[in-house]
């Protein structure tokens, strides 16, 4: 890790991992790379990200990443996938038109207001 430090103290290595995290985005077509590292390196991204019950995709969402990375590339991937996921449906739309089949409520019928 210190040699990595080292390494980003270097302005050329720093605008080159800053570029480098602008532009590779993770697309469709990375779902069924091979992760390649760790515990799960044949398991491709999207079961990574199908199959959270063993803590593997959590795990690599916490990680502080170098950008550019494969592990920062996944992380990247995996935070987008969990992001449309937790994108709630829109609400239904509710008409304002009074509803015809409604009764009318009287002063008299609410409580305090007896005439």
């Amino acid at each position: 890790m210190s040699f990595l430090q080292y390494c980003k103290s270097f302005p050329e290595i720093g605008a080159l991992l800053k570029y480098l995290s602008r532009t590779v985005a993770p697309t469709s077509e990375t779902s069924d790379k091979l992760v390649g590292f760790g515990k799960r390196p044949d398991s491709t991204w999207r079961e990574i990200c199908e199959t959270r019950a063993d803590g593997y995709a959590d795990f690599i969402i916490r990680q502080k990443c170098v950008p550019g990375t494969q592990m920062y590339k996944l992380q990247l991937y995996l935070m987008k996938q969990q992001s449309q996921e937790n994108v709630a449906p829109p609400l239904p739309i509710r008409s304002t038109a009074p509803n015809p089949t409604a009764t009318s409520t009287s002063a008299s019928d609410l409580p305090g207001m007896e005439e």
